[in-house]
């Protein structure tokens, strides 16, 4: 052995315990988290997807800001291009775009893209009657 390999050994010794406090603490933070109710909508969503008929205008509600734009129209049964028409939105990562991430990108607020997609959504299932 020579005098480079224990120093060595001791820097991976240390990143790896760091790895693992640091994991360790990841995993109290999500617990709580989760205990708290905030990492769980997507959860409670999708239990109410697998428990559920089709979607109607009286659903928009449940349109939420991590949902992408492809979700929304599979769940409501929209065509793909109708919120882009519709919302002229012009986004290249159109319909993959996650509803929150392009509020904040073009400067919106996510309760307002949120509003305006129910809306959209509730106009073309009235109609769609």
């Amino acid at each position: 052995m020579n005098r480079t390999d224990t120093p060595i050994k001791i820097v991976l010794a240390l990143l790896a315990v760091i790895l693992v406090v640091l994991l360790a603490a990841f995993l109290k933070e999500y617990g709580d988290l989760k205990r708290l109710e905030i990492v769980s909508p997507r959860d409670a969503f999708m239990n109410i997807v697998e428990h559920h008929g089709p979607f109607t205008a009286g659903d928009v509600a449940l349109i939420q800001g991590w949902m992408t734009f492809d979700y929304v129209n599979k769940i409501f049964g929209l065509p793909v291009g109708y919120l882009k028409a519709n919302l002229g939105i012009s986004d290249v990562h159109y319909p993959r775009e996650v509803i929150f991430k392009y509020a904040e990108e073009n400067g919106l607020s996510v309760s307002a893209m949120v509003g305006r997609i129910q809306n959209s959504v509730s106009q073309f299932l009235i109609n769609k009657k």
